[in-house]
């Protein structure tokens, strides 16, 4: 057996040994295997070092400077496997290429902006099919409940808890399943669509909950496009690049719980381990992320902490 076929055992061992940890790594295995057939040509004898992983992660004109980062990093943690058995391998630096997950700013809609983009998937075309009542839910039930676009999109319809109402997320990231609570109103909603795609759609092919008109499973990009042009209609945002996203519904969710919290007067220390919970996170700094200075936040913020600097006052007066 070859070196080169070893390695590509090695990439097959270790994608093996991270999904049983619980990492999905969707795309890493392809981009892995690149990695070793650069190898393969460039110094077939070699361990994988920091030059050749930086070579090969920047030999493509046409990668963002994002997407390079990500290749080295994919390498980076390969190597780190690697170096187990072979000591002569060389582990790249952290962020040599720079970070790879750069955070956009989010954009939190108001109340008003997802009423209006729900009452427009409402008016979507034919008005006569199932389509304008799928998206309006769908889109109602991202902003609800802050479930990720694509747990969404893999709900089935056993993933409903109607005694108990809940939504069962399975198969999310790192594996993690988890129940998401459902308000009475939610559950309302989502019996009705139900109903509705019943009589729509009778022959359904898929066991999905929500479905196209033609009963199959919904396409991630053309919600995205859908999704796009209610936000046009609306008027929310305006051209070119940082348009507000789908999965801004998200980090609205998680900003405007926070907010209800502060303006309840709850600890935010143990609320926010709760909110990491419900959202899927493996710990509160993943939540972190989803977190932004809006106004009405850093009002709350501001005015508790006058609150506190007042009792602090009185009692050294005191």
């Amino acid at each position: 057996m070859n070196s080169q076929s070893i390695t590509m055992d090695r990439v097959d061992q270790y994608i093996a040994h991270c999904r049983t940890l619980g990492y999905k790594l969707q795309g890493r295995r392809a981009m892995l295997r690149r990695f070793v057939a650069f190898l393969s040509r460039r110094a077939p004898d070699s361990p994988i070092t920091t030059a050749l992983a930086l070579e090969w992660a920047t030999e493509s004109k046409l990668d963002t400077p994002i997407n390079q980062a990500r290749k080295l990093t994919a390498v980076r943690a390969f190597a780190r496997y690697c170096a187990v058995d072979d000591p002569r391998t060389e582990i790249p630096p952290e962020n040599l290429l720079g970070k790879t997950r750069r955070r956009p700013s989010p954009y939190i809609y108001s109340s008003e902006e997802i009423h209006s983009l729900l009452n427009a998937a409402w008016h979507l075309r034919p008005p006569d099919a199932l389509r304008p009542q799928t998206y309006a839910v769908l889109l109602g039930l991202l902003a609800c409940t802050g479930i990720r676009i694509g747990e969404a999109i893999r709900l089935r319809l056993d993933d409903v808890r109607w005694n108990d109402p809940a939504l069962v997320i399975r198969d999310s990231k790192r594996l993690r399943e988890r129940l998401v609570p459902l308000h009475d109103s939610t559950v309302n909603t989502l019996q009705a669509y139900v109903q509705r795609r019943s009589i729509y759609v009778q022959d359904a092919s898929c066991d999905r909950f929500f479905i196209n008109d033609n009963g199959g499973p919904l396409c991630h990009g053309q919600i995205l496009r859908v999704f796009r042009r209610l936000r046009s209609t609306v008027g929310i945002g305006g051209t070119g690049r940082g348009q507000p996203r789908i999965h801004d519904l998200r980090h609205t969710f998680a900003c405007r719980r926070v907010l209800q919290w502060q303006q309840d007067g709850i600890p935010l220390d143990k609320a926010i381990a709760s909110l990491s919970t419900y959202l899927g996170h493996v710990a509160p700094t993943d939540t972190y992320w989803y977190l932004t200075g809006m106004r009405e936040l850093l009002q709350a913020c501001g005015e508790r902490f006058e609150r506190y600097a007042e009792s602090q006052m009185k009692g050294g007066q005191a």
